[in-house]
């Protein structure tokens, strides 16, 4: 787990004003990424912007650090998450002659944004929330993976666009205390959480699942969008079988490829059925 921040000031300001903000961001969610944290700040003419992460390392503990920008400086990245075929879409930018300087998935995703723009996202199978920053766009890109295990949070004012891992922080860095949200409030004692992109206070959002946020830093307005159509249903013609070998292969299969660390991996043991299935998984592919 780790955490990602960021501000956009509508108003061009000090890169050490942006800097602190960022910096308090991060103060609130140590917990979320208590090995490495790190700060991006620019300041342009009508603008200024900064992102921020505080890192849990687990794959390319040495060089991951972020933010992470290219080596020309015009992209940078925040990101939150685990991609589950960094190494597949790795394999495809290298037979295209890219070059890497870590062994970081943070890298990949950049990398494939410098070739396919923001058509990148659909290629990215995993868990994340992130942010990326394209100078020549003039755009930010903010991304929630398809089922919204990664949580991203937003609120958009006359000043500022801010966005966040954690409630706590974006609700740090705003000029005043915002007003619980009665229909916040009502959602969550119908259904015991809060689903996107309603949050418990009025003027924050939380990004949905699936769903990429463009912010245009010369119009200084946002807009949404779907990653991935929603899929149908479609019933598969199997037999008793056949289901039992597909469910089973389909299970290794997804615990092998959430197994990619540089770290010691462990496991939960609920007593349930999930729990030792995964065990399982894990003990055969070790």
């Amino acid at each position: 787990m780790c955490g990602i921040n960021g501000i956009v000031s509508k108003s061009s300001q000090d890169s050490s004003i942006i800097g602190n903000l960022i910096n308090r961001m991060n103060g609130c969610i140590v917990h979320r990424g208590p090995d490495d944290n790190g700060v991006f700040c620019r300041q342009a003419d009508s603008y200024s912007i900064g992102m921020g992460m505080q890192r849990l390392s687990i794959i390319d503990l040495n060089t991951g650090h972020q933010p992470m920008s290219t080596d020309d400086g015009d992209i940078s990245i925040v990101f939150n998450g685990e991609i589950y075929n960094y190494k597949i879409l790795k394999d495809k930018l290298l037979d295209k002659g890219i070059s890497f300087n870590t062994t970081s998935d943070t890298e990949v995703i950049l990398k494939l944004y410098e070739q396919d723009g923001e058509a990148c996202f659909k290629a990215l199978d995993g868990m994340f929330g992130l942010s990326l920053f394209d100078r020549k766009k003039n755009k930010i890109f903010i991304a929630r993976d398809f089922f919204g295990e990664k949580p991203l949070y937003f609120t958009d004012s006359d000043k500022a666009f801010i966005w966040g891992s954690e409630l706590k922080s974006v609700v740090n860095v705003i000029d005043k205390k915002p007003e619980i949200s009665k229909s916040g409030l009502n959602l969550f004692f119908r259904l015991t959480y809060i689903p996107a992109p309603f949050t418990i206070y009025e003027g924050i959002k939380k990004l949905e699942p699936n769903h990429l946020l463009i912010y245009d830093l010369d119009k200084k307005s946002y807009s949404t969008k779907t990653i991935h159509p929603k899929f149908d249903s479609n019933p598969a013609d199997l037999s008793f079988e056949q289901a039992k070998k597909t469910t089973k292969d389909r299970v290794y299969d997804s615990v092998v490829s959430r197994s990619v660390s540089d770290v010691p991996i462990g496991t939960f043991l609920s007593g349930g059925v999930d729990s030792s299935v995964v065990s399982l998984c894990l003990a055969q592919y070790s």
